[in-house]
């Protein structure tokens, strides 16, 4: 009796939409690069408490590169420095293993960028210029996203 009667009241489908319960299940597949910028670690290799100018404008060409993936590359971003797919139902503010962290390194124009999926961690070289830091984060996360299979 008490189960019918609370069926008559509540249908599943009155409680959440279909988007909400695949985005429960399945996660996000749209990233907003504000939300992820202010969830996300920037520091220099070797220093994180470090705030100079050059590091700051470094990490404004990083997000300005991300603003201008596409919605496919943006979530091939995240699974080559995460390992997830989607981006979990809490967001980028609870992502397993901590924060989306960039680390960056030193001058190298020849290098790849190289992640730590278990730190949520990308290890980014200080490029020369934008065209540069696209084209080489770009091929990183298009090619090496699925980790060891890329070897």
């Amino acid at each position: 009796w008490y189960q019918r009667r609370v069926r008559a009241k509540f249908h599943p489908r009155d409680l959440l939409s279909a988007h909400e319960i695949c985005r429960a299940l399945c996660g996000a597949k749209t990233l907003s690069v504000e939300d992820w910028e202010r969830h996300s670690v920037f520091y220099e290799q070797g220093n994180e408490f470090s705030a100079s100018p050059a590091v700051e404008s470094h990490r404004d060409l990083f997000w300005q590169c991300v603003m201008s993936l596409s919605d496919e590359d943006k979530l091939n971003l995240l699974q080559f420095v995460t390992g997830l797919c989607a981006l979990p139902p809490a967001g980028f503010n609870h992502l397993p293993g901590g924060a989306f962290t960039v680390e960056l390194g030193h001058p190298d124009d020849r290098r790849l960028p190289t992640a730590g999926t278990c730190a949520n961690t990308l290890r980014l070289p200080r490029y020369s210029n934008p065209r540069i830091l696209k084209e080489k984060l770009l091929k990183a996360i298009r090619f090496g996203k699925e980790g060891f299979a890329f070897v």
